[in-house]
């Protein structure tokens, strides 16, 4: 959880605006490659604030569940594999008959479809390293016939609940299998901010981050995951994605003529 407030008058600082970067606390990331010991969970949320830096004075920042904080974190209709624990939203691929993913196999929670199916085919024509658009199970032509958007039924949704727009990040940061062996990407759309992917490849310089895109005031973003498992040994410890899925929400984080819809960005 984590909890972006606007910006206000601070008290003993001369009645002036700032602005503040709230960033939520790291939190694990884990999604194991066939039936590894680490299990397969992905946490996002419960990143607890105590207090943030303004003009040098502390100020108090309420903490909140995922699902009460002005920027709150929304599981989708997928149960067993994204849900709340404990105030946080986690997404898990443990089973009854084990953890992780099978190798030669490709798993999709959320449907990718619309505007984020166009963002897919065009991070699988000219980024992607083992994932293509025939990995994609899910989004297409719905059996009423009408198109399946991602927005429609993501794995989870970010929501902005605040009375004002924020700008949102969100990367990945920490190890991940050689991309020759597994592919991982969050697939996006927004109210009004298009469609884009992250692809998850793992890095210490935080290579998978996307420049910040505006969330307008009671907007949504529809966040969909597919991965893909090559053909590889699955009891070797690297065959894991471990690290961090960070979120964060604030009103100058990048600069928005840095942000590209279809990709991350360099920093």
């Amino acid at each position: 959880m984590f909890q972006a407030l606007p910006a206000r008058d601070v008290p003993g600082c001369g009645g002036a605006r700032t602005q503040v970067r709230y960033t939520m606390e790291r939190r694990k990331f884990v999604i194991g490659m066939g039936a590894l010991a680490s299990g397969a969970a992905a946490a996002m949320g419960t990143g607890a604030f105590s207090a943030a830096q303004i003009n040098d004075r502390d100020v108090d920042i309420a903490v909140n569940a995922d699902d009460s904080a002005l920027i709150q974190l929304h599981p989708g209709e997928y149960g067993e594999r994204v849900f709340y624990e404990d105030g946080q939203l986690e997404i898990s691929f443990d089973g009854d008959g084990g953890s992780g993913i099978n190798p030669n196999s490709v798993y999709q929670v959320g449907a990718i479809g619309g505007e984020a199916k166009g963002a897919f085919e065009d991070f699988a024509a000219g980024g992607a390293e083992i994932l293509t658009m025939d990995d994609v199970l899910y989004g297409g032509e719905g059996e009423d016939g009408s198109d399946t958007t991602t927005p429609d039924d993501p794995a989870f949704e970010i929501v902005n609940e605040d009375s004002q727009a924020h700008n949102i990040e969100l990367f990945y940061s920490g190890s991940a299998p050689d991309t020759n062996n597994a592919e991982l990407a969050l697939v996006a759309a927004g109210d009004s901010t298009g469609a884009f992917v992250v692809p998850v490849t793992g890095t210490e310089q935080d290579a998978d981050r996307l420049g910040a895109f505006p969330l307008g005031s009671g907007e949504t973003l529809a966040v969909s995951l597919i991965v893909k498992a090559a053909d590889f040994d699955p009891t070797k410890e690297d065959n894991e994605f471990d690290g961090e899925l960070v979120l964060n929400a604030g009103d100058q984080i990048v600069d928005q003529d840095d942000f590209d819809v279809t990709g991350p960005v360099d920093d």
